[in-house]
């Protein structure tokens, strides 16, 4: 008699090919790129504070999947989430700070974060596909700059550090 193998056997075979030649899953790689906020001229005797925007934009390459991304910034090179950021000329400081919203009134602090899905629309984010494969999520950062700060003429600038979490 020959050996002959049986129902179950040939399953667990087959089965077991399958497992063998699935397509692994790929995580998502993703890049942030944002755009530069400009308060333009300070006028320390101004009544109105100077307010403007940018743009943070998050593209993830996860194969055309949607992906979850966390946004968070670092308190800039001279300020402190404690009082504020600050742009910085040598020894001089104009402080200004980040907002979440249009009115200005969650401040980008520490531990603060928002959230947007890659490829698709939620309140704050917009999410597109420019490239064909990548998805993005473009997240509007708002800023103000308080009026009434005595501070020497010349340009300021600050370096605040984007953190992305997927």
């Amino acid at each position: 008699m020959t050996p002959r193998a049986t129902p179950l056997l040939f399953a667990l075979l087959v089965l077991a090919a399958l497992f063998g030649f699935a397509p692994r899953a790929h995580a998502a790689s993703c890049s942030v790129a944002a755009t530069a906020m400009a308060f333009g001229t300070y006028d320390p005797i101004s009544a109105t504070p100077r307010d403007s925007s940018a743009d943070v934009s998050v593209d993830c390459n996860g194969n055309g999947n949607q992906t979850s991304v966390g946004i968070t910034f670092d308190a800039g090179t001279y300020g402190s989430f404690a009082t504020s950021r600050a742009m910085g000329q040598g020894a001089n400081r104009l402080y200004y700070n980040l907002y979440v919203d249009a009115s200005r009134t969650t401040v980008f602090g520490s531990g603060v974060s928002v959230s947007c899905t890659t490829g698709v629309d939620s309140p704050g984010c917009t999410g597109s596909n420019p490239s064909g494969g990548a998805l993005r999520a473009t997240r509007t950062i708002f800023g103000r700059m308080p009026t009434g700060q005595d501070v020497a003429s010349g340009p300021y600038s600050d370096v605040v550090r984007i953190t992305i979490t997927f």
